[in-house]
């Protein structure tokens, strides 16, 4: 299901429950000391997809502990995302020279509660989903945008350190599955508490702006009870070689500054970012949607048996925690707005 929004060139794995092929890495279940045995099996559960992500690209084995903002920290040279929902964990990564950022989010299909799209939504997002949801009723393009706005910002945030609000992204979606976006950092100024970040960031997986503004490109789908959304930031490989997974990660060592790139190419999988279409609409491909893939059996695991682990965490002593952590989770986007959405989107995970 998530090979649908990637493009090549990308490592993505997923599950639809938490059965895990082996034992943690004890630092990663560190992380979660204290928390609910479920939280701990559904963390545990999207660390699985992300390692086999990571194998996918043969990066040796390494903990995936936190960045000091609370996203995942990944080895040099990956770039990644995760995301976990309801009946659902998946993860993506690549190598940075082929996509120099990702974003991927995970949401039930179903509509936001009643008066939230007001604090997610701008004005001519709303009229972008009044429009959609008269031509295509089924798919709640509220909460579609929700996602999108989620994903930009999970490739946004670990390439440049900054905070954004929603109203910073503006989404344009259409129904055939592609989603674009503009990042206007400028719109909406962080809450004290996030003034000054802990991350530190080259801004290398950041698009190159386009009349003031950071163009993303992605795409979406949905099925079988599920929403998925994901953006990508072409890397130096991918914009030089037009392509994705053709395209060879180049060493780090000796890696200079390139200047100026040329005209790109548009790599097989995503376009390269370029300016945003606004608008939406046009009916599904065919007229039809795609039939949505089969739910795998609980446990099972193609070439072998699952391991189905009951995690109990407690702690040993007592765990500080900072102010960020105080703050809700998924990277805190707000104070008040991102509080009130939270609570009403509590079965979502943080990354």
């Amino acid at each position: 299901m998530i090979g649908r929004v990637v493009p090549e060139g990308v490592a993505r794995a997923e599950a639809f429950d938490d059965a895990l092929p082996g034992l943690p890495d004890p630092r990663e279940l560190a992380l979660l000391r204290g928390r609910p045995e479920a939280t701990v099996r559904r963390f545990a559960a999207a660390r699985a997809c992300a390692h086999r992500c990571l194998a996918q690209l043969a990066v040796p084995p390494v903990p995936l502990l936190r960045t000091p903002d609370g996203g995942p920290k990944w080895p040099p040279g990956v770039v990644g995302s995760i995301t976990h929902c309801a009946g659902y964990r998946g993860a993506v990564a690549a190598r940075d020279d082929v996509w120099a950022a990702l974003g991927v989010d995970a949401e039930p299909a179903l509509p936001l509660p009643a008066g939230l799209l007001g604090l997610v939504a701008t004005d001519p997002e709303r009229r972008m989903v009044a429009e959609l949801s008269r031509r295509t009723p089924e798919v709640p393009w509220d909460r579609l945008l929700f996602s999108a706005k989620e994903s930009v910002y999970k490739a946004w945030h670990p390439a440049t350190g900054r905070w954004i609000g929603t109203r910073a992204v503006e989404v344009a979606l259409t129904a055939d599955g592609s989603l674009t976006a503009l990042v206007r950092p400028e719109r909406t100024q962080p809450p004290p508490v996030r003034r000054r970040s802990a991350v530190t960031a080259s801004e290398d997986g950041v698009p190159r702006p386009v009349g003031g503004a950071y163009p993303y490109r992605g795409r979406w789908h949905m099925g079988d009870g599920l929403l998925l959304t994901a953006v990508a930031v072409p890397g130096i490989g991918t914009v030089r070689g037009g392509g994705g997974a053709a395209a060879a990660p180049a060493s780090r060592e000796g890696k200079t500054t390139p200047g100026p790139p040329p005209p790109p190419r548009a790599p097989r999988g995503y376009p390269h970012p370029g300016p945003v279409q606004r608008g939406g609409g046009g009916g599904a491909p065919g007229g039809a949607r795609p039939r949505p893939p089969t739910r795998p059996r609980p446990g099972a695991r193609a070439g072998g048996t699952a391991q189905r682990l009951s995690i109990t965490v407690r702690p040993s002593e007592p765990v500080a925690r900072t102010s960020s952590e105080r703050l809700p989770r998924r990277y805190s986007w707000g104070l008040t707005p991102r509080s009130r959405l939270n609570a009403a989107l509590s079965a979502n995970g943080p990354e």
